[in-house]
């Protein structure tokens, strides 16, 4: 070992103080270890369950023959939102958590995390995931979360302003559809009256363009139906196990840093011992 008035302290001076103060690094490891399994065992456990929302995202309907897509609500736009609702979880704000999602305090205070996630061939669809301590909040969790998205302004304003569009859409192809209609009646009128046998267009494309316009007209029906907002696809399991315990690993993170703790105070220890000692002597 180097002079006891020397300052510095060397691997071989590190290792003879870890040895002389031996049972002040035990005790520390015990008491980290107790106090860690103490806190793990205490912690309630968490349950994780998922579902997969249909989003008001993509409505398909033929126009001038060609299939039309319109996204109005996009994944990320969706994604955000909830990732707000996660930052009021991390932030503790439970109050105002509980109130967008329609829950009591104690049960939105019983959410551990909630994110969402995009399937990679699927742009219509997400998947929430969820973490809760009581697993019977999982139903209210879903209605809440469903009805919070329907309910937001942004959303809204996007599906309102899809079913104006869409309602536009049907009211034209129905003009549409009934010009076209009138006109191949009156050319079959004049047909039978006059037996005219020229008329500039061909009424067999007519009659087929007013097939493909009707079936227009029944497409945008439909799309106008399907925008009822976002939609549970398939309902959340009530999971009966919670997730596997990890109560070991902060045990074991806790005993170590209770022993380089606990060798970080032996080394002060030590280097005032050196400097009693260095002040006594003179």
């Amino acid at each position: 070992m180097t002079s006891p008035y020397n300052d510095e302290i060397t691997l071989i001076d590190l290792f003879l103080i870890i040895k002389k103060r031996f049972k002040l690094l035990v005790i520390l490891c015990f008491i980290s270890i107790v106090v860690s399994g103490i806190v793990s065992v205490m912690l309630k456990p968490v349950f994780r369950t998922s579902f997969i929302m249909r989003m008001p995202n993509i409505v398909r309907f033929p126009v001038a023959r060609d299939v039309v897509e319109y996204t109005f609500v996009s994944n990320i736009e969706t994604e955000n939102i909830i990732t707000g609702l996660e930052v009021l979880r991390k932030e503790q704000r439970i109050a105002d958590l509980a109130q967008r999602l329609g829950l009591t305090p104690a049960m939105a205070a019983g959410v551990v995390k909630i994110s969402a996630s995009r399937p990679s061939t699927e742009n219509s669809m997400l998947q929430i995931i969820v973490d809760v301590r009581d697993p019977s909040v999982i139903n209210e969790f879903t209605a809440g979360l469903l009805n919070y998205l329907n309910q937001h302004k942004f959303i809204q304003d996007r599906i309102s302003l899809q079913k104006e569009n869409l309602m536009q859409l049907k009211k034209d192809i129905q003009t549409s559809i009934g010009d076209m209609e009138e006109l191949n009646n009156a050319v079959s009128r004049q047909i039978k009256q006059n037996g005219i046998t020229f008329l500039g267009f061909d009424p067999i494309q007519m009659n087929k363009d007013i097939v493909e316009a009707k079936q227009s007209f029944k497409e945008v029906e439909n799309a106008i139906a399907l925008l009822r907002g976002f939609e549970a696809v398939t309902e959340p399991v009530i999971p009966q196990y919670p997730l596997r315990s990890k109560k070991l690993l902060p045990i074991g993170i806790a005993t170590a840093a209770s022993f380089f703790i606990g060798v970080f105070v032996s080394v002060v220890a030590e280097w005032v011992d050196r400097r009693r000692k260095l002040a006594a002597t003179r």
